[in-house]
């Protein structure tokens, strides 16, 4: 039965594979961070939000300096495991990184909801992921100090495949 599929099997795939570079190819890069906060910029002032910080949140990961934790991954020592399992699958490749981007604002509430709106429906995939306005320190009633986490999605380079040694 498997022999029989695998022409069908094998066009499936060649469809997954050109849809998934026609997705990766529609979110930026992780070196397209700064146009990223460009345009957080320019969304901000075209709102009339004051912008104090922004700063992107990268963790050790992005810089190579702690490996990546496989999901799947148990400790073998416990008392009852059992010595007979098949291996755990290798874990999926990431299709995308999550980037937050820190923001300290200042702002109206017409001016904020204009700001998440331009953020919202540009060409970028980004999300508010936290919203926290404070106005005991402003000093005008009319804006307000806002913190915010803004969530980047960047596509991720693909993995090189793996190499067949020949003779297998």
């Amino acid at each position: 039965d498997a022999l029989a599929q695998e022409p069908r099997l094998r066009e499936e795939h060649a469809q997954l594979t050109q849809a998934l570079e026609r997705f990766r190819t529609a979110l930026p890069t992780e070196e397209d961070l700064p146009t990223t906060i460009q345009a957080l910029s320019e969304a901000a002032s075209q709102s009339g939000v004051r912008v104090e910080t922004m700063v992107p949140q990268r963790s050790l990961e992005t810089f190579g300096a702690v490996p990546k934790a496989s999901p799947g991954k148990k400790d073998s020592n416990k008392k009852g495991a059992k010595k007979d399992r098949a291996p755990a699958a290798a874990p999926l490749p990431a299709l995308y990184r999550q980037i937050p981007i820190q923001m300290e604002v200042v702002a109206g509430f017409h001016q904020l909801g204009a700001f998440i709106s331009r953020m919202e429906s540009g060409s970028q995939a980004l999300r508010v992921a936290t919203l926290r306005v404070n106005s005991e320190k402003a000093k005008d009633l009319r804006r307000h100090q806002i913190n915010l986490t803004v969530q980047g999605y960047f596509s991720v380079p693909p993995a090189a495949p793996p190499r067949v040694a020949e003779g297998s």
